[in-house]
């Protein structure tokens, strides 16, 4: 029988908690060559630069982006801007591209984001060039 493969690997989430901390944890898997954690943060990082995205929030795989109506100032939208934004276009046209993810205001208006765990570097990059893609036009639209 050949050996695990460590890129398959899983743990159980209650082991990993009791035996380390999250940065012992990813630092762990770096050492052993177990990608996922740190290449889903620096690529969702990326979309910092679009203008809509103000903050990027989380931590290992669940991670939110904060949208805002100026970059500059920090300004958010008002509670109709959110309603025809996230509800309006966003939710909708994220769908139809083929991400489910969940767009919300409770808060600061946010799309929150939480591939499945197995995800490897393929899946993480098509989920966040959906996401550009959309966002860019979320822009777009915001500004017109």
């Amino acid at each position: 029988m050949p050996p695990p493969d460590p890129q398959r690997l899983s743990l159980n989430t209650a082991t990993v908690k009791q035996q380390w901390t999250l940065a012992q944890a990813i630092e762990g898997c770096a050492r052993h060559g177990i990608r996922g954690i740190s290449p889903w943060r620096d690529k969702l990082a990326e979309l910092l630069e679009l203008p809509i995205v103000g903050d990027l929030r989380g931590t290992g795989f669940f991670y939110a982006l904060e949208l805002v109506k100026d970059k500059e100032t920090r300004t958010t939208f008002s509670d109709e801007e959110c309603e025809t934004l996230l509800r309006g276009f966003l939710s909708p046209r994220l769908f139809e591209a083929g991400l489910i993810c969940r767009a919300d205001d409770r808060g600061d208006p946010v799309v929150q984001i939480s591939p499945p765990l197995v995800a490897d570097t393929a899946e993480i990059d098509e989920i966040v060039s959906i996401l550009g893609e959309v966002l860019s036009e979320a822009s777009e639209k915001m500004r017109s």
